[in-house]
């Protein structure tokens, strides 16, 4: 998820630890901005894997491979929160304040659980990670909730906003409050039903939560936040049992590998869907991607917002055999056999296998793209497209273990 939504998770848990402390009856603004800081770095903490990118040039090949990779991994995260836990120790001793047995150990417990909770709340989408190496390297998916959620950021500000007197920092909210808002009417992204839910949620949040004691306010934006992704959870798990189904009952003779999921912000109404799936017997690979429009009774297929067909892999047009739960923007096929011969002629192919779980090949020039089609949404190289490096050296460069998610088609 996005670091904003990592930082007010981590604000969250440091505020609800904190009232239950001494210092809080004391009304202690030092001990508080330490509780504050130990959870909000840590909750942001193994997004410093972005330094390890410079292990695999080309930059953002490297990039796409280790993040969320080594410091996203239930053994090394709360290593990362203990040597912040020192850090903020040493730290103290400088400053000399005094802290009792409850702070010392509340604070170690929260940058320790920090990165614990950043791997959690990142396993959430349909990026990625792969929580359990070395005993693993396989991806994990939780395909439930977009990268950016307004309604988690609508639930947890009310905290920060009420839990300081500083002008700063509630000027900062009110203007991350504002901008939320102004957002959900003018980005494409957003319908107006989603918009509206987007504002009453502001207010219906935020009121209910200035209502509450200040002991409470932090744990019911917490609970809050737990209801709207196990909401969305479960309604994922009720998509992909309906699309696996249908997928079978529309193409009989195709075999279904993977199906890629997310809502789109604040709208149970309408999922960015993706098939992936071989046929004529095993020797074709195809990518459908669309929207897929789970109460159709209410709002079809046609009425989500989808992006432009402007993309670097070439898409065909999709059979309108599907009814209104459904609308395809496109398809992008290609020859299992053409994928797996050139894995022995591109080192680089090999590695970005390990990354990407819909894969495409663009050839120009000469030159070969390779991209994902999850994030491709706009022509040439932009986020996950990487001009694939020819030149031998390549293959010595150290590549991390992670599975390739399209093992499955391409290397049996």
């Amino acid at each position: 998820m996005d670091n904003i939504s990592h930082s007010l998770v981590g604000l969250a848990l440091a505020e609800s630890v904190y009232q239950r402390s001494a210092a809080s009856r004391s009304s202690s603004s030092k001990i508080r901005a330490l509780y504050w800081f130990a959870s909000i770095a840590s909750n942001n903490l193994p997004d410093a894997d972005l330094l390890l990118s410079f292990l695999l040039p080309p930059f953002k090949l490297g990039y796409l491979l280790h993040h969320r990779g080594h410091t996203h991994t239930l053994l090394l995260a709360p290593f990362l929160g203990l040597a912040l836990a020192w850090a903020i120790v040493l730290w103290n001793k400088r400053r000399g304040v005094a802290l009792d047995r409850f702070d010392f150990w509340a604070i170690l417990g929260l940058a320790v659980a920090g990165p614990w909770v950043h791997l959690g709340m990142d396993a959430l989408g349909s990026y990625g990670v792969h929580p359990f190496w070395p005993f693993s390297n396989r991806w994990v998916y939780g395909d439930s909730v977009f990268i950016l959620e307004p309604l988690i950021w609508l639930a947890l500000l009310p905290v920060l906003f009420f839990g300081t007197q500083n002008r700063r920092v509630r000027w900062g909210c009110e203007v991350l409050f504002f901008g939320l808002l102004a957002a959900a009417w003018a980005v494409p992204l957003m319908t107006w039903f989603s918009a509206l839910t987007v504002t009453l949620a502001a207010v219906l949040f935020t009121f209910g939560e200035s209502r509450l004691a200040l002991r409470w306010r932090a744990d019911a934006a917490l609970a809050l936040s737990a209801l709207i992704i196990l909401f969305f959870a479960g309604l994922s798990q009720h998509v992909r049992g309906r699309l696996v189904a249908e997928n079978a009952e529309f193409n009989p003779s195709a075999v279904l590998y993977d199906v890629v999921l997310s809502p789109l912000p604040a709208n149970p109404f309408c999922w960015s869907v993706m098939t992936i799936e071989t046929f004529s017997e095993g020797t074709r690979y195809r990518v459908r991607r669309g929207v897929y429009a789970p109460f159709a009774r209410f709002v079809e297929a046609t009425q989500c917002p989808t992006r432009q067909l402007r993309t670097t892999a070439s898409l065909r047009e999709v059979a309108s055999i599907w009814g209104p739960e459904y609308f395809w923007e496109g398809q992008y096929q290609a020859s299992v056999s053409d994928f797996k011969i050139f894995r022995n002629y591109s080192c680089a192919w090999n590695a970005y296998l390990r990354f990407s779980r819909a894969p495409f090949l663009s050839e120009e020039a000469g030159d070969f793209l390779a991209g994902d089609l999850r994030f491709d949404f706009e022509p040439g190289a932009s986020f996950a497209e990487v001009l694939l490096p020819q030149d031998a050296d390549f293959c010595n460069r150290y590549t991390p273990p992670w599975d390739p998610p399209r093992a499955d088609i391409f290397f049996n």
